[in-house]
């Protein structure tokens, strides 16, 4: 499964800054739940966990996104 994960969380690091926008909040992927935040304008928190324990969390990262030059 932690394998599953980190190809998972690979994929999603790899998004533009407009797509993780699009996926905000808490999303079931399969047998994974993913929850993205922005707790910052250029950054991204990425957690992912198992769908029988959406509790705790497996894996977690962060990434920068910088902002477009009209500021969106």
């Amino acid at each position: 499964m932690l394998a599953v994960e980190e190809r998972v969380l690979a994929a999603l690091t790899l998004l533009k800054r407009d797509e993780l926008d699009r996926r905000l909040g808490r999303h079931p992927l399969g047998e994974l739940v993913a929850d993205i935040e922005r707790p910052e304008r250029t950054l991204y928190r990425i957690a992912l966990s198992q769908e029988q324990s959406p509790q705790v969390e497996d894996l977690v990262t962060v990434v920068y996104r910088r902002e477009s030059r009209n500021g969106l």
